[in-house]
């Protein structure tokens, strides 16, 4: 049995909640990981992985967590 949202007020929270949980759990995480992949396999140097600060890593953490929330809407959207 699954719940669908049938208010808009909840529809926007539960898309908060998703972006809140998706940028903090999930791609900021990722996305240290991959630069340090990318540092360890000699694709990048230090000084290049170094440059690339918490503010850019969490604006493009915050766009991808975006994209999710934004899919996650439309798909709730469509399916009501």
């Amino acid at each position: 049995m699954r719940l669908r949202t049938t208010s808009n007020d909840l529809l926007v929270l539960q898309v908060l909640a998703v972006f809140a949980l998706t940028f903090t759990a999930v791609i900021l995480p990722a996305t240290l990981s991959v630069i340090w992949l990318l540092n360890a396999l000699g694709v990048i140097d230090r000084s290049a992985a170094k440059s690339m600060g918490i503010p850019t890593l969490s604006t493009i953490s915050g766009v991808l967590s975006a994209t999710v929330a934004y899919f996650k809407i439309r798909r709730e959207t469509s399916s009501a």
